[in-house]
């Protein structure tokens, strides 16, 4: 079984390794600005990771970069160890530590696996960028957290044609 904490300063390399099994096609100035990116939320404490036998097999960065909004930023889970739930208890696990009434993230179009682990969730879509990745839309979702919080406008699943 796996378990969820919050990463330190001795956890960079394993959650660099994660980091780097992702998506392929990434050009190495991508990587190298990610793991400064992933580097800043471990020293401040944003980077929440999952491990197993101590070793990392996944991650998620959250932070305000959303228009100073609750934002997940990054998940990644390393390929070997994908449909085990593990990005589920990570999104969960910074769902309880976002202060505010709600959480966006986001995801291409084309990643239907985070866009049904987000559905699953209750995540629902709130509006979507073009032009980031050209071709492939930047999805935006938010989840309401705690009682009080709205209900949220229907908006569109699908990207536009």
């Amino acid at each position: 079984m796996f378990a969820v904490a919050t990463a330190t300063d001795q956890d960079r390399d394993g959650v660099w390794a994660v980091e780097r099994d992702g998506p392929g096609g990434q050009d190495e100035s991508e990587i190298l600005g990610r793991l400064v990116l992933i580097a800043d939320a471990i020293a401040d404490g944003r980077c929440l990771l999952a491990t197993e036998d101590e070793a990392i097999i996944g991650f998620a960065i959250h932070d305000r970069s959303l228009f100073g909004q609750p934002f997940l930023s990054l998940l990644r889970v390393r390929a070997s160890d994908r449909r085990r739930g593990i990005g589920t208890e990570l999104v969960q696990a910074v769902m309880a530590v976002t202060a505010g009434d709600r959480l966006f993230s986001s995801t291409n179009a084309s990643n239907h696996p985070m866009r049904m682990l987000l559905g699953r969730l209750g995540f629902t879509a709130s509006g979507f960028i073009e032009n980031l990745d050209p071709g492939d839309p930047e999805m935006i979702y938010i989840i309401w957290l705690g009682a009080s919080a709205p209900a949220p406008l229907p908006a569109p699943m699908e990207a536009p044609d």
